[in-house]
């Protein structure tokens, strides 16, 4: 079964579907709240179906090739990472528009989510703020800046707006990754990854302009398609796909873990967030 209702009525037809034995993609986010995605990571698990979290982005070209080359060792160990999403008033009229922290939970979760499929490493701990300005169309946080902690001590700048008058950059956002061996960087649009470096980061105390290369996307099939056969390769073998409720309420409770350091202006570990759900 597939289901595609509003992101508030997920958890239960997600629950129905459990208790009838069905396999299930559910589109992303999981649920509204951690406790609810806790809810129903124990319950797929206990059904014996399987599940997936239509998390198709982590196929699109630009992201595959990122972690593509972030595997080859291109960049060296893994530092920091700048992530800027900025949207318009698409979603006006809307479900979203009045979705509690809709930006975040239904918008934003797919970054969140690339960002531990890119880097390979789950969140330790956030901090960040969440404004609303006066000519927002939609409920709050419509602007969320973040710093995120992950594993490795790898460092994530995300700021997101999706109320942006101008300097858009569709869904998929635009990304910086540095390394102790050179950075990549990807715009919205772009046909190519940037991989640039400098050689006095190499030891060899160069000066002038960093090198660059430019890396052709990777030929990717439809994002969808790749999301849906992962999904059916799962259930013939009984593995688990890449993006099973599993892994997924990583995803979750980190972008919970973002509302809880809005509201409270504190550092917050994602790790009390999981425990705090049962998990």
């Amino acid at each position: 079964v597939f289901i595609t209702c509003p992101s508030p009525y997920h958890r239960d037809y997600f629950l129905m579907a459990c208790e009838v034995g069905l396999h299930i993609a559910v589109e992303k986010i999981m649920a509204t709240r951690l406790e609810d995605g806790a809810e129903m990571l124990k319950a797929i698990n206990k059904s014996g179906n399987m599940g997936i979290v239509c998390q198709n982005y982590r196929y699109l070209p630009p992201f595959v090739g990122m972690r593509s080359a972030i595997s080859e060792s291109r960049i060296g160990n893994l530092d920091n990472c700048l992530v800027v999403w900025r949207h318009g008033a698409h979603q006006i009229g809307s479900y979203r528009a009045h979705l509690q922290d809709g930006m975040l939970i239904d918008g934003a979760i797919h970054h969140l989510d690339l960002m531990r499929y890119i880097l390979n490493a789950n969140p330790v701990a956030v901090q960040a703020y969440g404004r609303q300005p006066a000519y927002s169309w939609s409920a709050p946080n419509s602007v969320v800046g973040a710093l995120v902690e992950f594993e490795d001590d790898v460092f994530v700048e995300f700021h997101a707006n999706w109320t942006s008058h101008n300097n858009e950059s569709n869904w998929e956002g635009n990304w910086r990754i540095e390394g102790d061996g050179g950075a990549l960087r990807w715009d919205w649009g772009w046909n190519e990854i940037v991989y640039s470096w400098h050689e006095r980061y190499k030891g060899q105390n160069a000066h002038g302009a960093a090198k660059a290369k430019r890396l052709p996307l990777p030929r990717c099939p439809d994002s969808q398609k790749r999301l849906l056969d992962d999904f059916t390769e799962a259930i013939r073998s009984g593995g688990q796909p890449p993006t099973s409720p599993r892994d997924n309420i990583y995803s979750m409770a980190l972008a919970f873990a973002i509302l809880r350091a809005c509201r409270s202006r504190e550092r917050v570990l994602v790790a009390d967030l999981l425990s705090e759900a049962g998990l």
